[in-house]
């Protein structure tokens, strides 16, 4: 592959990438809303909330959208181009290039989301705490009694209580006034696992059905457009089958209350386990099984419609 050949190809990848992750991020995120709340260790009234309300953090999300979509895209196919090109099938095998290509691509996307992840949560928090909670009485869940004794959560970092605030950029203000710059970077660890398990699991069954598609019901190499977003479909539901513990930690240790709820992840495991039991590990199940089936079904859909029209303009000589 020449240098020319492969920043084309590059360019290919973060266009497609990035037009599918606007869309899909701005679609989705009444659902991303609605799972949020679901997760939070709140007691919410049920009333509806003006429609505005369900697209909080819609605008932090879209900022990120570019980079996340670029490294996600882009990280994968670079990543897998490299390992075809200088690996042999002996060395290692092609279902083995898909896992590590996966674990690469969701180790760079988690590293670039955490701080806009963070922020978009906090969003949702205060959108609530601003308006249904202040205005029914709602409150804060108290911890039952459980038979171990419980580890105080110190207050080394001199913590102070946020303030519900609305916007954008008086959440990252607020955020930095009451918990420093260690607020954009709640909930690594969870959040970084999650992505994993997501890039694994998603690129490892879109890859393997497209596959099985082309060789044994497609007539040439492009994968249409309605396939994709079938696929991109199906392996979402495998996503959230597998991830869904690990997106609820990751919520629940970017709340504003979790530095004076929990020491860290493993101990908010633990805290939900005995608290709340299993069942909330699954929490904002469907609500996140919409938004990521729509997801995924626009991204890769949207992906293969782009990068397909993007080549066949380069073929027709309208793109140089």
């Amino acid at each position: 592959m020449s240098g020319k050949t492969s920043k084309d190809e590059l360019m290919v990848q973060l266009i497609a990438g990035s037009v599918a992750g606007l869309v899909q991020t701005t679609a989705s995120q009444p659902f991303e809303f609605w799972k949020t709340v679901a997760q939070l260790p709140h007691k919410y009234p049920s009333e509806m909330l003006p429609l505005g309300q369900y697209f909080t953090g819609c605008s932090i999300l879209n900022v990120s959208v570019v980079a996340k979509t670029a490294v996600r895209f882009g990280a994968f196919h670079g990543v897998t181009n490299w390992m075809q090109g200088t690996l042999s099938e002996e060395q290692v095998p092609s279902n083995a290039r898909v896992i590590l290509a996966s674990l690469f691509t969701g180790t760079m996307e988690s590293l670039c989301i955490v701080p806009f992840e963070a922020i978009k949560t906090n969003m949702i928090e205060n959108a609530v705490l601003g308006t249904s909670i202040i205005e029914s009485g709602g409150e804060i869940s108290k911890p039952k009694a459980t038979f171990h004794r419980t580890k105080p959560v110190t207050n080394a970092l001199k913590y102070r209580d946020p303030i519900p605030v609305q916007g954008l950029l008086n959440n990252i203000k607020e955020m930095y006034a009451s918990r420093g710059l260690r607020s954009y970077f709640q909930g690594l660890m969870p959040t970084l696992c999650r992505q994993l398990g997501n890039s694994v699991v998603r690129f490892s069954t879109y890859t393997a059905m497209k596959q099985v598609w082309l060789q044994k019901f497609a007539n040439n190499d492009t994968l249409q457009t309605y396939m994709g977003v079938i696929l991109g479909t199906l392996s979402s539901i495998a996503v959230v089958s597998l991830t869904q513990p690990l997106d609820v930690i990751k919520t629940r240790m970017q709340s504003q209350w979790a530095p004076k709820t929990y020491t860290n992840s493993i101990n908010c495991a633990y805290q939900i386990f005995v608290q709340e039991g299993i069942p909330t590990f699954w929490k904002g199940f469907v609500p996140r099984l919409f938004k990521v089936g729509i997801s995924g079904g626009i991204t890769f859909g949207i992906y293969e419609y782009v990068e397909n029209l993007i080549h066949l303009m380069q073929k027709d000589g309208y793109l140089k």
